[in-house]
C-alpha cells in the first residue's frame, strides 16, 4: 500500500528510503532521502520523494515536500559512530525495495531526478527511465556490503564501479569509497560530473578530464551526518542550472561545511541562506 500526501508535478525527484538513525541523542529521521529533499526545497524546488517505510514513521519533518511511501513492515535503522571524524556503520534493519514503477507519473518528467540509495533499496541494472534533462545519483547504497554482525563495510573499488548506472552527476564520500584518478577516469564514460567529498578537507570534483579541490571553511563541528547529502543536493541543483560543475561544487561545499555546525537535519540550509547562494551561483 502506498500512500502519497500531494500528488501535483514536481521539479526535483528523489527516489531512496529515508533511514532512522540511531544517535546518542536517541533515533532520528535521517538518510540521503531526507537531508537531500530538504535542501532541494530549501533550494526553491517543487520535490517529490519516492520512499519506503512503516507506515506509523512520523515524516512530519518533511512537511515541505511531497512524499510518495510505499508501508513496509520493517524501517531502514542505521546506527553510527564517529571517531575523530571516522564513521562506523550498522545496518539495522531495511525497509521494502523501491522501483522507478513505483514514481508515480505525474512526477516521471521532473527536471532533476536524484537516484539515492543508502542500502541497496534500488537495483542500478534497472534503472532506464524516461528522458529527462538531469540525473544525479549518490551511489552509497549500492557500495556497501554489510557483515555478519551488521557492520556496513564499502565494496572493491572495481566491483563498485560496475554498480554505477549512467548519470549527469555522481556524489559520493571518500568513506563510501577510497578511489585514485584511475579510477575516476574509468568513471567517465558513464558520469558527467563526479565529486568526491571529503569531510572537513572539502570535495574532489572531475569534471571534462580535469580535477580540481574545494577547500571546505573553517567551522564548529557538532555532526556530520548529513552533510554529503546535503552537498549532493546542492551540487546537482545548481549543476542542472548552470551547466557549471565549478561553480556548482564551490557552493555545495559551502552550505554542507555550514550543516556540520548544527545538529541531523536542522543542518539543512534555510531557505534565505539558500536563495542567497543561488543568487550568486547564477549571477
Amino acid at each position: 500500500m502506498a500512500h502519497t500526501s500531494i500528488l501535483e508535478p514536481v521539479d526535483y525527484l528523489v527516489v531512496g528510503h529515508v533511514a532512522v538513525d540511531l544517535t546518542p541523542r536517541g533515533p532520528a529521521l535521517g538518510g540521503t532521502a531526507a537531508f537531500a529533499s530538504l535542501t532541494a526545497s530549501a533550494l526553491g524546488a517543487r520535490v517529490g520523494l519516492v520512499t519506503s517505510c512503516r507506515a506509523d514513521l512520523d515524516l512530519a519533518a518533511l512537511s515541505q515536500v511531497s512524499i510518495h511511501r510505499l508501508s513496509s513492515e520493517e524501517n531502514t535503522i542505521f546506527e553510527n559512530r564517529y571517531t575523530q571524524g571516522n564513521r562506523r556503520q550498522w545496518l539495522r534493519s531495511r525497509a521494502l525495495p523501491l522501483k522507478l514503477e513505483n514514481v508515480p507519473e505525474v512526477w516521471r518528467q521532473a527536471a532533476i531526478m536524484h537516484l539515492a540509495p543508502i542500502d541497496d533499496e534500488l537495483d542500478p541494472k534497472k534503472l532506464s527511465s524516461p528522458d529527462r534533462p538531469f540525473t544525479g545519483i549518490t551511489p552509497q547504497g549500492w557500495w556497501r556490503r554489510v557483515g555478519a554482525d551488521s557492520r556496513v563495510f564499502p565494496l572493491d573499488p572495481d566491483a563498485a564501479l560496475g554498480r554505477l548506472p549512467r548519470a549527469d552527476a555522481c556524489v559520493f564520500s571518500e568513506e563510501d569509497l577510497q578511489v585514485d584518478e584511475d579510477w575516476l577516469a574509468s568513471a567517465d564514460n558513464r558520469l558527467g560530473a563526479i565529486a568526491v567529498t571529503k569531510g572537513r578537507h572539502g570535495a574532489d570534483v572531475r569534471w571534462k578530464g580535469e580535477i580540481r579541490h574545494f577547500a571546505a571553511p573553517s567551522v564548529q563541528e557538532i555532526d556530520p551526518t548529513g552533510a554529503g547529502d546535503i552537498f549532493a543536493a546542492v551540487f546537482f541543483f545548481i549543476y542542472s542550472q548552470t551547466s557549471d560543475a565549478w561553480t556548482a561544487a564551490r557552493w555545495a561545499t559551502e552550505l554542507a561545511t555550514e550543516s556540520v555546525s548544527r545538529e541531523g537535519l536542522a543542518g539543512v540550509p534555510s531557505t534565505t541562506r539558500a536563495a542567497a547562494i543561488l543568487r550568486e551561483a547564477t549571477a
